[in-house]
């Protein structure tokens, strides 16, 4: 028995977060430096978490968490896009 203290790892949880990074990422893959990508995808893996708690108070049901990882990260890299691009990004004089 676990007391009310310790915590349990998720592991869906965790492996829905890698996936919610890696779509984040995907949009500008092509266009950002190393660092920018894990910047990114770590932020990705933030709004995943923080979609997750929002839609629960909402009381909104996705059981395979599929708008927390696809619709929010989806967004997220599209936006990102425009910061950390090489050239045109926001970062960069853009």
């Amino acid at each position: 028995m676990n007391s009310p203290n310790q915590s349990r790892v998720d592991f869906g949880g965790l492996s829905n977060g890698i996936l919610a990074g890696l779509v984040a990422i995907t949009a500008s893959n092509h266009t950002v430096e190393a660092w920018a990508a894990l910047v990114i995808g770590s932020l990705g893996g933030l709004f995943y978490s923080l979609a997750c708690k929002v839609l629960e108070k909402l009381e909104i049901d996705d059981p395979l968490e599929v708008t927390q990882i696809h619709m929010v990260n989806g967004i997220w890299g599209t936006i990102a896009t425009a910061f950390f691009k090489k050239q045109d990004g926001i970062f960069y004089g853009g």
